[in-house]
């Protein structure tokens, strides 16, 4: 199960590998940040940079014990540094579905790696990538950035995640 921990926004790097010295085996956490990949043009050529996906969070793979564990350890020698992101009092982890749509985007590093696709009569249809199953979900695009938004739900919140996306041709099928 993945549980979040809020963070300095910038830092999250810093924050996973504190967190990682700090909860030891006994936790069996897996601390990570969540990526993604996108192009960008410097000095007349293409390159890659990764991101944070969710800004501010990293995650945690654990089971109950471990979260109980992770949130105390967290609240009591690292407070300033993490903070157990809760639904009232409790440290739940994330929705199922809402995992398993992250697990689907991401690859083993935990990076969305950039998708592939066109923009066929203003729909936008992904062809390679991670994206390829959830065209539906982009609600934004910049061409030009080779960027996109799409919504997604993290504990139950809609929220809009940018993500890697190269659009290479527009497409109209239509007469007019």
């Amino acid at each position: 199960m993945w549980y979040v921990l809020k963070v300095i926004e910038g830092k999250e790097e810093n924050a996973c590998e504190t967190c990682r010295m700090t909860f030891t085996d006994e936790c069996h956490a897996d601390v990570f940040v969540p990526y993604y990949a996108r192009p960008y043009h410097r000095d007349g050529e293409w390159k890659e940079i990764k991101k944070a996906l969710f800004p501010g969070y990293i995650f945690v793979d654990t089971d109950k014990a471990g979260a109980e564990r992770v949130r105390e350890m967290t609240v009591k020698r690292i407070p300033y540094t993490a903070q157990p992101v809760c639904v009232g009092e409790e440290f739940v982890p994330i929705y199922e579905d809402e995992q398993r749509l992250l697990e689907s985007l991401m690859d083993n590093d935990h990076v969305v790696t950039v998708s592939n696709g066109n923009i066929i009569d203003d729909r936008v249809v992904v062809d390679e990538g991670p994206l390829m199953q959830y065209s539906d979900k982009v609600c934004w695009y910049d061409r030009h950035k080779r960027m996109a938004n799409i919504e997604m739900n993290l504990l139950g919140k809609t929220r809009r995640v940018k993500i890697g996306l190269v659009l290479a041709n527009r497409i109209y099928t239509k007469a007019g």
